[in-house]
């Protein structure tokens, strides 16, 4: 958490119930906090939500909503931020964002066949809903392993190189014409929609019958390709190891022929490149020599998994009906 912003005291939470017609607070029933957001769970006499305060102007947060009420046209499950008094669906809190949700009841992710094949198949009505929207606002941050922010990455990695990184390093920089250089030369005419962007299955909620029922945490959308959403995933679903069930399961939910050629033939590509956006982003850390050395060891054999025949096999497998 930066050292300039503190969490609500007890009367700014209360402040904040009467700002948005909540009721009398009860309690605070859990606090969620990482490095740029916060989020409280309350409970009022009115009922229990959530205040959640996150790192983005108005601007920004005004474009997501958008995309918000696109998708609930579209009955997909999301939720939208209550309005506070003043017919405003979001606050300032210091020099943050403020919105209020009500509290969805769900369960969470738990290896289930049904759950993966849901979870696929709502971010397919995602991508359909949202191909012809455009997002001209970028998030500050994002997953997405840009082109810019690889190039940062390594440069920074440069400036940190001795007899401990020194390999480690090489081989990074000796990837990038495998990697990023071909991904530019064969990606332009892949179909882009408005994106996730940090699709996976914690940020879903999902129904007794398995049934996604809420989708969190959409601080990342932007216009991209969609197969990113999709190899980020698979990703998830360590696939390279003991994730092979859920992720067939989640492209089963997607839709089997619903990618294109092209798309299947550059999901290795994409699913190495989420590794090697992992690897240079260590470098830009607060201790980026430990985090590098981490970052390799874990994203490594992944990303030269997924750029083998067996990597590129598995996967061809996971795009088709069998």
């Amino acid at each position: 958490m930066s050292k300039e912003f503190k969490k609500p005291t007890l009367e700014q939470v209360i402040e904040i119930c009467n700002q948005y017609e909540l009721g009398y607070l009860i309690s605070i029933m859990e606090i969620f906090e990482n490095t740029a957001n916060v989020n409280m769970k309350i409970l009022t006499n009115k009922g229990i939500y959530v205040i959640r305060i996150f790192s983005a102007d108005l601007q920004r947060a005004n474009a997501v909503l958008s995309v918000l009420m696109t998708l609930v046209n579209y009955d997909i499950p999301v939720l939208l931020p209550l309005k506070n008094t003043e017919g405003e669906y979001y606050s300032k809190f210091g020099s943050k964002t403020l919105q209020v949700t009500r509290f969805i009841q769900g369960q969470s992710f738990s290896f289930n066949k049904k759950q993966a094949y849901s979870s696929g198949s709502t971010l397919r009505k995602i991508h359909d809903a949202l191909a012809d929207i455009k997002c001209s606002i970028s998030p500050k941050a994002s997953i997405y392993p840009s082109t810019n922010v690889l190039k940062e990455g390594i440069s920074k990695m440069e400036r940190i190189r001795d007899k401990t990184t020194k390999d480690q390093i090489d081989l990074v920089i000796q990837l990038y014409d495998d990697i990023v250089e071909k991904w530019e030369s064969k990606s332009s005419q892949l179909p882009k929609t408005i994106i996730h962007g940090d699709w996976h299955q914690g940020n879903q909620l999902y129904s007794e019958s398995g049934d996604v029922c809420c989708i969190m945490d959409f601080d990342f959308i932007t216009r991209a390709e969609r197969l990113f959403d999709i190899a980020y995933s698979l990703w998830h679903f360590r696939i390279h190891k003991e994730g092979i069930s859920m992720a067939k399961a989640f492209m089963e939910g997607y839709g089997y022929g619903k990618l294109i050629n092209q798309e299947i033939e550059l999901l290795p590509l994409e699913i190495a490149r989420i590794n090697y956006f992992f690897i240079c982003t260590s470098a830009l850390s607060l201790n980026p020599v430990y985090e590098l050395n981490n970052q390799f060891n874990q994203q490594y054999p992944f990303l030269k998994w997924a750029l083998s025949k067996d990597g590129k096999n598995t996967l061809n497998y996971l795009c088709q009906a069998n």
